[in-house]
């Protein structure tokens, strides 16, 4: 039979690792989320640079920006919840858990770097297409042979 301790060590552990199966879920379905979000711009980029894809451009970014903020937000703030619960953990089986907890980390970092990836790459396709459409009105101005 198991004692009270043992009880509350194996619900706790359960919890942390439930934390970390949801945690890891979220992940990928960011990264799935990501990707598309790059194809989505790279798209963009072959349409060509006319002033109403700049403005579809502009409208975006600052809801890339706060959205990438706020998942990055919610993912470290999991992560220093699924800390404290493990911390909370005999030694023995805070060890156990070390190596899955440690991999999270790793894929919520490459999570998070993807997420400022794409807001990067949306700031240089803003970038390049004022490049394109400033180019594109000099030749207006110019005149013809």
């Amino acid at each position: 039979m198991e004692n009270l301790q043992e009880i509350w060590v194996k619900k706790e552990s359960e919890l942390a690792q439930n934390q970390m199966a949801r945690l890891r879920v979220r992940l990928e379905h960011e990264k799935t989320k990501i990707e598309t979000g790059i194809t989505q711009v790279e798209n963009l980029l072959q349409i060509g640079g006319r002033m109403t894809d700049i403005n579809r451009c502009w409208e975006g970014l600052s809801k890339q920006i706060e959205q990438g903020r706020a998942k990055t937000d919610d993912i470290v703030s999991e992560l220093k919840n699924i800390r404290y619960d493990l911390t909370k953990l005999p030694i023995s089986k805070r060890a156990e858990m070390q190596a899955c907890f440690s991999s999270l980390c790793s894929e919520a970092n490459n999570v998070v770097t993807k997420i400022m990836d794409l807001v990067k790459i949306l700031c240089d396709v803003k970038g390049s297409r004022f490049h394109v459409y400033f180019d594109e009105l000099s030749t207006i101005l110019e005149p013809s042979s």
